[in-house]
């Protein structure tokens, strides 16, 4: 890694190294788990398994830009980025610095990588950095945790600097899981609890119904091409692509697998009706919370309802386990609110140095966003849906 010394901001050796080659990144593996373990704002999203695994399947074309922050010999934090310089209709779009994992919709929760007690000393290293650069056009730290400390003092730091940035707020849900499968149940509207309560009795009568979780590099090679199959056919039947109709996302979920079951992260249900698998859940469990990245169903047994019978089945179990959060992620789809999750929201800032054509193409973004909400507000609804659907799937955005 190439080396850049920085002013003293604490009286001690401060520098920023900084990399172009994935495998600088995993020779940091030990300060990078301690930074991980140190820090609460920080989830299985910001870990070498899963930031690894997402490289090795959408780096390919993506040119690398890893910051190091240092002090002396320790290692302060991370800072993971990526060239997006992607085309449209021929004209070049500005270039975005993403965190890796960012811009696929694969990943949410992601963070700078950083030590709580040195996360302001390494945002201003980064906007040092930064400043110096001119091989850049837009920084955006997409679906920073709604309150972590990088998100309170980041727009701090670059008013400070009068650079021009913006903030979103892409929408999430998320379920507190009560203390008892009993309180979960007396929480949801009476019309809904049947298919959590009677629909699943009613299957268990009609077939011999199993719960299993997958435990071995076997069971993933049999279980994926299972999931990839039955989450396909429920999409394409409606008329959408599919998350898996990308063979990146499809390799990226193999390695994932892995990388998650060597960890003991993984939670891979499968619920099987005389043996055949119906309904399948691919889960990361991490701390007390658990994230639901992928599931499938086979359209054939809709009317047995086997997807709710396993998200039935699934919940309580993580209820009786103690698990204190099942969190649907990004998105905003409806459905997930019947369940008895709320509805939050991450915090994306995006930013640029002043009187730079980022900034400009910043200003231009903001002017085209209040365009489109002028529209919604008076558009028909089933307009803005279609609006939409489209906008999700020309992005590439999976559905889960």
């Amino acid at each position: 890694m190439a080396d850049r010394l920085s002013s003293d901001l604490t009286g001690e050796n401060l520098r920023v190294t900084h990399t172009t080659v994935w495998s600088d990144l995993e020779s940091l593996e030990s300060g990078w788990n301690s930074i991980l373990w140190a820090n609460p704002d920080l989830t299985p999203f910001s870990s070498k398994e899963w930031l690894s695994s997402w490289w090795s399947a959408f780096g390919n074309d993506r040119p690398l830009l890893a910051l190091a922050f240092h002090s002396n010999d320790r290692l302060l934090g991370l800072a993971p980025f990526y060239f997006d310089t992607r085309s449209r209709f021929g004209i070049n779009h500005p270039k975005v610095l993403r965190l890796v994992g960012g811009g696929t919709y694969d990943s949410d929760d992601l963070c700078p990588i950083l030590r709580p007690d040195a996360q302001g000393t390494c945002l201003e290293l980064l906007l040092q950095e930064l400043a110096q650069r001119k091989d850049w056009d837009v920084c955006s730290l997409e679906t920073l945790p709604m309150h972590s400390r990088v998100g309170a003092l980041l727009p701090k730091m670059l008013d400070q600097r009068g650079w021009p940035y913006r903030t979103t707020f892409p929408s999430n849900w998320c379920l507190t899981l009560p203390a008892t499968w009993e309180q979960y149940i007396a929480q949801l509207a009476p019309d809904f609890r049947p298919l959590l309560t009677r629909y699943p009795k009613r299957l268990e009568s009609r077939y011999t119904c199993t719960l299993s979780r997958c435990e071995s590099e076997e069971d993933l090679l049999r279980y994926l091409p299972i999931l990839f199959d039955l989450h396909q056919r429920r999409w394409t039947g409606v008329g959408h692509p599919g998350a898996f109709s990308s063979q990146e996302r499809r390799h990226f979920y193999r390695r994932i697998a892995s990388a998650l079951l060597s960890r003991g992260w993984l939670d891979f249900w499968v619920l099987r009706l005389n043996q055949v698998p119906v309904a399948l859940q691919f889960c990361c469990r991490y701390n007390d919370s658990v994230y639901l990245l992928q599931e499938g169903f086979d359209p054939a047994y809709s009317k047995d309802r086997v997807g709710y019978a396993l998200r039935a089945k699934v919940l309580r179990h993580y209820i009786e386990a103690g698990m204190k959060r099942y969190d649907f992620m990004g998105g905003s789809d409806p459905y997930k609110e019947k369940f008895g999750a709320e509805l939050g929201s991450y915090l994306t800032i995006s930013f640029a140095k002043p009187r730079s054509f980022g900034s400009l193409y910043m200003f231009a973004k903001d002017a085209k966003q209040k365009s489109r909400r002028w529209l919604r507000e008076r558009l028909p609804e089933h307009w803005t849906n279609r609006i939409r659907a489209w906008e999700s799937s020309s992005r590439g955005k999976p559905q889960v």
